[in-house]
Formats: structure tokens, C-alpha cells, sequence
């Protein structure tokens, strides 16, 4: 138990360390944000997230000190999931079941709320919603580590590799599939060109389009064309 708690120490002041970084950013970024945007945080919901990612940055700094000075934040994490018996069936299921929500969570929220994409007449700010998609996909991350550590009674330091290696692919593939299956009618390569001098390269001239231009008509995205109506 000494080694394992000895061996865990650096991996949870790492985890600490970045935490309250990462806090402290998402703090000086959404007041500059505000500042530049003109958003009154007393005012707005991005001052209740303001305080929420301040008080997150306070809250590593007394687990960075306890961490630091007594070898553990005062509670025995590892004691603490022992009392539900995680080595039963249930917990590892619900183990599995958090894995695939997170898979598909952040995914789901980038794409439902257009984060990182440009958006015409936006509800929220985009740069403070980007922040605080940022912010939650690194607790989701921590998340998915704890429910790997769970589900397949790992240490910390491989749920945590397993879940990065596990999420970046699951986000990969998912923004890879999603910039191929659209119902935009002239993606793929489509254009108002393809649209009239296709059905030529199939059917007859004046078979399925009968036009009377004079002298010739040339499509605006090519510039040339080699047909003839």
C-alpha cells in the first residue's frame, strides 16, 4: 500500500499542477474575453463560470500543499473506492457505461453547439463558449480515467494513458465521419457547374435538358465548357 501510494504521489501532483494552470488560464482568458467583448461578468452567466474556474485553481492549491507536505490530500482515495467493492460486476459495468457516454459526449457537444466553427448571429460568445468546452473536456478526460481504473481495476497512471489514447481516437474518427456524412447538397465536390454539365456526359445532348442559349453558355465555376446546348 506505501509503494503504491509513493508511486501514485507524482501522478496526482502532475494532475494537480495542471489542473490549477489550467484554471488559472481559463480565468485570465475569460476576462480579457470580457474585457474585449464588452461582456459585464456581474451580469452574465460567464461570471458564475469566471468563479467556478477561479475557485477550481484555489482548490489545487490546497491539494497541491497537502499533496506536498503530508504524501496525500487527506483522504485515502484508493481505501475510499475499496468500500464499494469495485471488483463486482455492477460497478465495472457502470465503469464501461461512463467510458462510452464520454466517448460520445464530447463529440456531441462540439458539433450541437458549433464550437470552434464560425457562426452567424451566435446565442453565446464562441470564445467563451470555447472555453468552457476546453474546460469540460478536461474533467470529462478525468472521468473517463477514473471509470477505466474502474471497469478494468487498472492503476492511475494506465487509465489515464488508456483514456487519452482511447478519446483522441474516438474524437478523431468522429470529426473525420462528420466532414464526410453531410446532407449539404453541393458538398463532395458538387457545384452549380457539375449540376448542369453532368447529365451531358450521360444522356444525349437535349435528351433530359433542353435549353436555347445564344451563343453558348459557360458555367461561372469553370469558366469553360465544352458542351453545347
Amino acid at each position: 500500500m506505501n509503494t503504491e501510494k509513493s508511486a501514485s504521489r507524482p501522478f496526482w501532483l502532475t494532475i494537480i499542477t495542471f489542473t490549477f494552470a489550467f484554471s488559472l488560464y481559463t480565468v485570465l482568458w475569460t476576462y480579457s474575453r470580457s474585457m474585449e467583448a464588452g461582456i459585464i461578468l456581474p451580469r452574465s452567466i460567464w461570471g458564475g463560470m469566471l468563479l467556478v474556474y477561479f475557485g477550481t485553481a484555489l482548490i489545487c492549491i490546497w491539494f497541491f500543499l497537502r499533496v506536498a507536505r503530508f504524501g496525500d490530500v487527506g483522504f485515502n482515495i484508493s481505501s475510499y473506492f475499496e468500500r464499494f467493492r469495485l471488483d463486482n460486476s455492477f460497478w465495472r459495468a457502470l465503469g464501461l457505461i461512463v467510458i462510452v457516454i464520454v466517448l460520445f459526449l464530447i463529440p456531441y457537444v462540439k458539433f450541437s453547439y458549433q464550437i470552434g466553427q464560425t457562426v452567424k448571429k451566435p446565442v453565446y460568445d464562441p470564445i467563451m463558449l470555447l472555453i468552457l468546452f476546453y474546460w469540460m473536456c478536461w474533467w470529462a478526460f478525468l472521468l473517463a480515467m477514473t471509470a477505466l481504473k474502474v471497469a478494468f481495476k487498472t492503476t492511475w497512471q494506465a487509465g489515464f494513458a488508456c483514456a487519452l489514447v482511447i478519446l483522441g481516437v474516438a474524437y478523431e474518427v468522429f470529426t473525420r465521419f462528420s466532414a464526410l456524412v453531410t446532407t449539404y447538397p453541393l458538398s463532395m465536390g458538387w457545384s452549380e457547374a457539375a449540376a448542369i454539365t453532368t447529365p451531358h456526359c450521360i444522356f444525349p445532348s437535349g435528351f433530359m435538358i433542353s435549353l436555347s442559349l445564344s451563343p453558348r453558355f459557360i458555367p461561372p465555376a469553370t469558366g469553360y465548357s465544352p458542351f453545347h446546348f
